[in-house]
């Protein structure tokens, strides 16, 4: 019986889990019809597959998808509206909007373009946060089913300070949580899953915060939240939660923190807490364009990587103002220069274009603790790949011939690279015009 394989055919670039990068001008990926890898490398000499994709032209690229470990669903409209700094952008823009997400009409609207747009923009897999609305995220996980992505979601866990219609009970929040839960975990054998989502801590009790933990540990769910932010929110948290002797403490005594934790931001973070989030391996979410955007300050990206922290690359739409990862990418790289600037007898290397992309596929996929799924172009690993095409610039195009200046054009061009196509577990989910 035929095994029915896919080879795609064109120049692959892809980072390599046991370090290094897949580089093949004239590359193979073949693909089972179980939607795994069976086959990356040289073309020559490849095993043979059943139907040929063509992809090799000198603009086109094969890549692992692109991995978003932040994003908030429901902000998706609210893209590039600057409002101050954090927390009066989340009084004045966010929470009034979101307290819209009642209606579930504007819900799956929302949610179904939050979805096409990411696809299109090459994501595969997202980390997710929805509104407060048990219906609305619902539907979140409804229009991610759909189309075809890979995401982990969670209701956004609010109890206090925050406006009436955004603030449940304790005992509201997580009958939500739990009904969610049992009926989203792990739909698609794994391709969805159900996240526990405390908004952040100035947003949430400490009871909640402990419900929250405990659900998680009981029934091994992931973790996503806010992590040191912005400077006037580290004091709004602290004014909330006196018992706790910084930021981390806070979800540490609430058990939210571990292997199965992402945290955002993390841009004010005391080295004795880096050492609480190295020793319990909580990953961290670097969302570099929405740090700037909201003039919330610059993360320490290398001196984290240091410490041996799992950290990949967020979007965090509508602070971020796009869902382009390798805007992300970009962002990442002059984030780090900035860090640099600001900090001169304690300069370290900015990241490469190459270890841009490292931190927005493998790097996100080890931050979700899916590295062992997706994340690269290897054997044995679940099929997420992109078909793209660099801009046709040709002043930039001239001389591009390494592996670096030609994810740095990639990343740098004036105009976004175009997504041919994106599969997922070897699957297409999103196609621009004909192969």
């Amino acid at each position: 019986m035929a095994r029915n394989l896919q080879l795609y055919r064109g120049r692959i670039i892809s980072p390599l889990a046991g370090g290094g990068t897949l580089d093949e001008s004239d590359g193979a990926l073949l693909v089972n019809a179980a939607g795994r890898i069976e086959y990356a490398g040289p073309y020559p000499g490849c095993p043979t597959g059943d139907e040929i994709v063509e992809y090799r032209n000198p603009d086109a690229l094969i890549l692992p998808g692109m991995i978003d470990t932040h994003v908030h669903a429901p902000q998706f409209p609210l893209r590039a509206q600057w409002s101050g700094e954090l927390l009066n952008w989340l009084e004045n823009v966010v929470f009034p909007f979101e307290a819209r997400f009642s209606d579930a009409d504007l819900a799956r609207r929302v949610a179904r373009d939050f979805f096409a747009a990411a696809l299109k923009q090459g994501t595969t897999t997202m980390a997710v946060f929805s509104t407060v609305h048990a219906e609305a995220t619902s539907i979140c996980f409804d229009e991610a089913f759909k189309s075809g992505i890979r995401a982990l979601i969670g209701k956004s866990m609010i109890d206090m300070c925050a406006p009436p219609d955004l603030t449940h009970s304790d005992k509201q929040n997580m009958a939500d949580m739990e009904a969610l839960a049992r009926q989203w975990h792990k739909v698609d054998n794994g391709r969805l899953q159900y996240c526990v989502t405390p908004r952040y801590a100035g947003s949430c009790s400490r009871r909640l915060l402990r419900d929250c933990g405990d659900f998680a540990r009981v029934n091994n769910l992931p973790v996503q939240s806010h992590l040191a932010e912005n400077r006037a929110e580290l004091d709004f948290v602290h004014s909330r939660h006196s018992y706790a002797s910084g930021y981390t403490d806070i979800y540490a005594r609430a058990g939210l923190l571990g292997e199965r934790t992402i945290m955002a931001h993390a841009i004010y973070v005391p080295d004795a807490d880096l050492d609480v989030l190295a020793d319990s391996d909580t990953a961290l979410a670097h969302c570099p364009c929405s740090n700037r955007f909201l003039q919330s300050g610059v993360m320490a990206l290398r001196k984290y990587q240091e410490r041996g922290l799992r950290i990949g690359l967020g979007s965090d739409v509508a602070g971020g103002w796009t869902l382009s990862m390798f805007n992300e990418m970009r962002e990442a790289i002059e984030s780090a220069k900035t860090w640099n600037f600001m900090h001169p007898e304690s300069e370290r290397p900015a990241p490469t274009a190459l270890e841009a992309l490292r931190l927005a596929t493998l790097d996100g996929a080890r931050a979700l603790g899916l590295d062992g799924t997706i994340g690269s172009l290897e054997a044995g690993k679940e099929a997420d790949f992109l078909l793209c095409t660099a801009p046709k610039e040709e002043s930039r195009r001239e001389g591009v011939d390494s592996t670096e200046k030609k994810l740095s054009e990639l990343v740098y061009s004036t105009t976004a690279p175009s997504i041919q196509a994106a599969y997922i577990r070897g699957a297409c989910v999103f196609l621009q015009g004909a192969l």
